[in-house]
Order: structure tokens, then sequence, then C-alpha cells
């Protein structure tokens, strides 16, 4: 469940999408940027992912 929660939080995944690639295999975001599979906008999410989660202090 977690392992599909976190896919989910990739820009471009749903959580209909973050299921079929759970039971595809994949577990990791390292496993989902190696999947052929994915869209642009979905491989730009995992390759982005921690940038995009990260906060932004107000003071920027």
């Amino acid at each position: 469940v977690k392992t599909i929660s976190l896919f989910g939080e990739v820009w471009g995944i749903g959580p209909a999408t973050a299921l079929k690639l759970y039971e595809k295999g994949h577990r990791t975001l390292d496993d989902l940027s190696k999947d052929d599979s994915l869209t642009h906008a979905q491989r730009l999410g995992v390759k982005y992912f921690d940038d995009i989660k990260k906060r932004i202090p107000r003071d920027e």
C-alpha cells in the first residue's frame, strides 16, 4: 500500500496507473524510471520527484 501511495504522488501518475505499475512488479522509483511504458510527463514526474515534493521557503 505504501508503494502504491508513493507512485500516486508522482506527477502524471494517478491511483489506477499506480496500481498497474505495482502489479507489473515495480517497487521503487528506480524501477519506474526504467519502465518504457511511461509517458513523457510521467518520466519527468519520476525524474524530478524529489524537487517537486520539496517545499519552498516563504522568503523566496
